[in-house]
């Protein structure tokens, strides 16, 4: 039988626990490792605003926040300087 992994939304990686190891947002899937990055942002960095503007992507794709377009050729949503 194959398994069927998500991919994460954000860093465009399949979680090795599958849906179990990540969150779903929007009938998106963001993983563990994306998650924990979110969480553990500083609301004072540009990290943070840029987790912000990626998850306003997610909750509503149709409308493009700040200045880059939230378009890529594998449906992820880029964070800059997140890892």
């Amino acid at each position: 039988m194959n398994n069927v992994f998500p991919k994460c939304v954000i860093c465009g990686n399949h979680p090795e626990n599958g849906l179990y190891d990540g969150i779903r947002l929007a009938s998106r899937f963001i993983c563990s490792v994306c998650e924990d990055n979110i969480i553990q942002s500083n609301a004072h960095t540009n990290e943070y605003q840029d987790i912000v503007q990626a998850v306003k992507r997610i909750l509503y794709p149709k409308q493009s926040y700040g200045q880059d377009k939230p378009k890529f050729k594998d449906n992820t949503v880029s964070l800059k300087n997140l890892k």
